[in-house]
Parts: C-alpha cells; structure tokens; sequence
C-alpha cells in the first residue's frame, strides 16, 4: 500500500496560486471612470445629444452625455485600451426614447393610428444632422483609444474636426 503524502503537492499549489495573482494584476478586469472636455473646432458644442462611447476589450460599453460646455464624465468604463466614438442623439428622439422607458409612450398596434411624435424644448443651437464626421461615429473606424486603470479616472479630452 502506497500513502501520498500532501507535502509532495505544495509547490504545484503554490505555483497555481502565484500564476491566478498575476493574472488579477494585468489591468483588465474591474472598471474605471473617464472624464474630460469634447470640443467642435474648439468650441464647446452648446448642444444636447451628444455622446461619448467606450467600448472595452470584452465589448462592454459605457457612455456619458456630453454637457452643452463639452465636459462629460462616463462611470463603469471597463479597464484595459478602451475604444472611443461619439454618438449624436436628437433631442427629440430622446425624449421619445426617456417616453418609452418610462412607460408614458406606448407603441402603436398594428392598424392603430400613433399620435404625433413628442417635440423636445430646444435651445435653437441642436444641429438637424448628425454633426458628428462619420469615422468618428463607429469603434471600428474612430482610430481614438484611452487607457483606463480599475479604480482610477482616465482623462480623454478631443476636439472634433
């Protein structure tokens, strides 16, 4: 009869433990916040609906609205090289939008007439279009990176063409 002694498996334990703590030291994993001023041919945009999106190295997204004076501040971005692009919501598809969440808004059934779209306050300044340069609306062809560390606030600031 043979008899295994626990001792002959410390250092393959002690290995395993040492390899799963270095993984938890590569900076993914875990979330950061992102903070920082966006600006059109440097001026502040002085309009709602504009958007910040990160998307992380697992596809979780975060974003943040970005205020009329072009700072924003995006909380849960996850850690790690984060992609960047900006998104143009109309104010009033997103009163619409905040409507349905809300339940305040249904969808028509079919064959039911719908009722005239919401019109959001606008402040004269909100852009028709998109005024956001196409490459700058996907992650795949904005090109913008930020580095985000678990824990800590990462600064992004950009002046869109």
């Amino acid at each position: 009869m043979t008899t295994m002694r626990p001792t002959r498996f410390v250092p393959l334990f002690l290995g395993l433990g040492v390899l799963v703590g270095l993984a938890g030291c590569s900076g993914s994993g875990g979330k950061g916040e992102v903070a920082g001023t966006v600006k059109f041919h440097g001026q502040a945009p002085k309009f709602h609906g504009l958007q910040v999106v990160f998307l992380g190295e697992d596809g979780t997204l975060a974003s943040a609205a970005v205020n009329e004076d072009g700072t924003y501040k995006a909380a849960n971005v996850p850690a790690g090289e984060v992609k960047v692009c900006f998104g143009y919501v109309p104010p009033d598809a997103a009163k619409m939008g905040a409507e349905f969440q809300t339940g305040g808004r249904k969808l028509a059934k079919p064959g039911e007439a719908r009722g005239p779209a919401p019109k959001a306050k606008l402040t004269g300044s909100e852009p028709t279009t998109n005024p956001v340069p196409p490459p700058l609306c996907e992650h795949a062809t904005s090109k913008l990176t930020v580095k985000v560390e678990a824990g800590k606030t990462a600064a992004f600031d950009y002046d869109i063409p």
